[in-house]
């Protein structure tokens, strides 16, 4: 029985525990403290309600735990262990801890930026599709926003990996949740796939935007919860690209300049690829332009590089980055709303989030 806690002497390493969090479709989470690390977790146990076992099974839940061992994004909850007892059907997630609400709750929270949110978390199922992953329990409890005003999409016990793009699983198990209409494409062919995502989604979004005034996104939201897929955008990339109508060609053109050379330089992350935040990425091009005011390429792409990326990588060194690149790229940054300069970081990261992590050796102490 899950209750308060969790049997410890299952695990090697020494849990406090917290608080329950509470039961999604496929086990409960509790709230713990890693005394040894300091750190805070959320550990979710393989407990299905009686009606969910069939759709929910075992091996499903084991199903979670590769789908998030492979996931990493900023906005999607990542997982740092799994324990696996499979001769008592037991099984538990130690993930990230979130501190935050579901999105619905946050509508009236007024030092929240909503474009911004709607933004990032188009960017994470942007990354979801480009990996084949459905996330199929798209609902504001699942869609939470943090204490810092970010967003983490959590709970994939309903979600699948494909390969083509399509999924005919069973109606009952990919709407067990939803409050929006099924669209046309469930109700007739009883398939679900990513344009799917894009409507739940969207409708989501759409009883958001009824509440806020300075929302930019009601045209893309329309489009998003067409009834008929072929009338909705193709891709969340699509999405993202129609959230860049606010950029005009030209500065379009000069974040491209930009980071088709950072990415043609980068060749691996020694860690997570993580973006420096809006004031270091201004402050470190401010300097990198001071130095190399005299050049027309930068002698050293490492130098562009870590204006941006916090952790460590490896890079090419024959790459040519012309200055005005990196000066044009300033100039637009540096004179861009916060919200545009969140956009261009967000579209950094995703783009660097594809390189491979390339874990270094460590040393033996023998």
């Amino acid at each position: 029985m899950f209750t308060n806690s969790i049997d410890f002497k299952e695990f090697s390493r020494k849990f406090k525990f917290i608080e329950n969090l509470g039961s999604g479709g496929g086990g409960r989470s509790i709230h713990v403290y890693d005394e040894l690390m300091d750190a805070h977790f959320t550990i979710k146990k393989y407990e299905p309600h009686d009606s969910n076992k069939e759709i929910l099974s075992y091996d499903k839940f084991l199903e979670e735990i590769r789908l998030l061992y492979h996931i990493d994004h900023p906005n999607i909850v990542r997982i740092y262990n799994y324990y696996e007892y499979p001769n008592s059907h037991v099984a538990y997630i130690q993930m990230e801890y979130v501190e935050g609400r579901p999105i619905t709750e946050c509508i009236h929270d007024k030092s929240l930026d909503w474009n911004l949110i709607f933004q990032s978390t188009i960017n994470a199922f942007k990354y979801l599709e480009e990996n084949g992953i459905l996330h199929r329990d798209i609902r504001p409890a699942n869609i939470l926003i943090d204490n810092s005003g970010n967003v983490k999409i959590i709970d994939f016990g309903f979600g699948k990996k494909i390969s083509n793009g399509n999924d005919k699983t069973n109606q009952n198990s990919i709407c067990l949740n939803w409050g929006a209409p099924l669209p046309r494409e469930v109700k007739t062919k009883n398939k679900y796939n990513h344009a799917t995502e894009i409507y739940f989604l969207g409708w989501l979004f759409k009883d958001i935007a009824e509440q806020i005034e300075d929302f930019k996104y009601n045209n893309i939201i329309e489009n998003m919860i067409q009834d008929d897929e072929k009338k909705r955008y193709k891709s969340f990339f699509e999405i993202l690209l129609a959230c860049f109508d606010i950029f005009t060609e030209k500065e379009k053109e000069v974040y491209q300049n930009f980071a088709n050379k950072v990415d043609e330089c980068v060749n691996h992350h020694l860690n997570q690829c993580v973006v420096y935040d809006i004031d270091s990425v201004e402050k470190h091009l401010h300097k990198l332009l001071q130095n190399v005011a005299l050049e027309d390429k930068i002698q050293m792409n490492e130098l562009v590089i870590s204006c941006i990326i916090k952790n460590d990588y490896t890079y090419k060194t024959n790459v040519t980055i012309p200055v005005s690149y990196v000066k044009n790229f300033y100039d637009l940054f540096s004179s861009s709303s916060h919200n545009k300069k969140q956009i261009i970081l967000n579209s950094l990261n995703i783009r660097l989030l594809k390189k491979q992590i390339k874990k270094e050796v460590e040393e033996l102490p023998f």
